[in-house]
């Protein structure tokens, strides 16, 4: 363990711990599987610097008790609870409505998705045994849940969608859904999801397509989704590393009828000085018309590659994600010298690589798109075929 003096705050250490490599380990580290955890827990001190809003701290404390714990069966109150639960990690998020605000499974800092695994059998599908069991890890308390496929799967699809959302968007969320789990348990027993007591309308509704997934040239695809899009969607080369051509950029042209569409942000000149020099480790010059600057935007119309005072040059989506932690990289930045704060505008909310939820419930509701159109609109050149459990 090495500790030494750290800039960051007053009082800030830097703290790295190292340990012997095992048996059966190499000293060769796979640089994409190397990604900043965005649930990191920072000292009371930084969130007062930087101007963030602090964790629930009984929440988290719940989350590294029971995952230390390793919870693998729970009863339906527990169930309810962790309903609870999540819903006050979303208030502390300010979420406007669990419906729309739910943050994206997929993590936002990772540079790549993870390694494709081996094809999948793209059989017609089979009736799900009856004694089929899955487990997934709740996103919020870090407890984990084992029940049949509809009934861990509805509730993850309800904490993302809910049962007010258009019913074949609903199936939509579910395959996307099922896929994602199904790509994520190639190398994670307990795969990490945002979880909610399931509504009868999202159980029926799963019950449907729970033995579909979606491929691309035989194997299951990696299918990240986002609450909404900006008028269209983000490559996945755009956001992380790896170009995968089925995540390609497409229309998602009602989204901003969604009542979270865009969001403003307004920042004084000294918290957000404070911010960035935090994050960057540089010093700001005396014009906050320079700090952010756009220099060019994605495919999907987000901002691509951004200029911190011209001495860092990041990407719109790590700015968002790793710095800023706003809703959308499609941003407007405006300064007032007048009032001496800096407005940050977004439009759509999350990464914006995949399905596009708010996209799919109005594909759904105003053009009468059913579930396998949404997918195949969002997700380019794939199929639908059966999956096993």
């Amino acid at each position: 363990t090495i500790v030494t003096d750290s800039d960051v705050f007053d009082g800030a250490k830097l703290v790295v711990v190292v340990r012997e490599i095992r048996d059966g380990e190499t000293q060769d580290i796979p640089e994409e599987k190397i990604y900043t955890n965005i649930s990191a827990v920072n000292p009371g001190m930084w969130y007062e610097q930087s101007g963030v809003e602090a964790p629930n701290v009984e929440v988290q404390r719940d989350y590294w008790r029971n995952w230390l714990a390793k919870i693998d069966v729970v009863s339906e109150e527990e169930i309810i609870s962790e309903a609870d639960n999540y819903e006050e990690w979303l208030a502390s998020d300010e979420a406007e409505d669990p419906t729309e605000n739910v943050p994206d499974p997929v993590p936002e800092e990772t540079e790549d998705p993870p390694e494709v695994p081996e094809p999948e059998d793209n059989s017609d599908g089979q009736a799900t045994p009856t004694g089929a069991q899955i487990s997934v890890t709740s996103y919020s308390t870090g407890k984990v849940y084992t029940g049949t496929p509809v009934e861990i799967i509805s509730m993850i699809v309800e904490a993302e969608v809910g049962s007010s959302f258009n019913k074949e968007a609903i199936k939509a969320q579910a395959i996307a859904t099922i896929t994602f789990y199904k790509y994520s348990s190639k190398t994670s027993n307990a795969p990490t999801f945002p979880l909610k007591t399931a509504s009868s309308t999202v159980t029926k509704c799963v019950e449907e397509v729970i033995n579909m997934g979606l491929y691309y040239n035989g194997s299951i695809i990696y299918s990240p989704y986002t609450a909404s899009a900006a008028g269209a969607t983000n490559k996945c080369s755009e956001v992380w590393v790896q170009d995968l051509p089925y995540l390609q950029s497409v229309e998602s042209k009602y989204d901003y009828l969604s009542s979270s569409y865009n969001y403003i942000y307004t920042y004084n000149t000294a918290t957000l000085r404070t911010t960035l020099e935090n994050y960057y480790e540089i010093t700001l010059s005396d014009d906050p018309n320079n700090w952010i600057q756009i220099v060019n935007y994605t495919s999907g119309g987000y901002v691509g590659t951004v200029s911190i005072d011209g001495q860092y040059t990041t990407t719109g989506s790590r700015l968002r994600s790793n710095c800023l932690h706003i809703r959308s990289a499609a941003f407007t930045y405006t300064y007032d010298a007048s009032s001496d704060t800096i407005t940050i505008e977004t439009s759509g909310y999350g990464h914006g690589v995949g399905l596009s939820q708010w996209g799919a419930h109005y594909y759904a509701s105003k053009e009468n798109w059913t579930y396998d159109q949404i997918l195949k609109h969002y997700y380019t050149g794939v199929e639908i075929g059966g999956v096993t459990w």
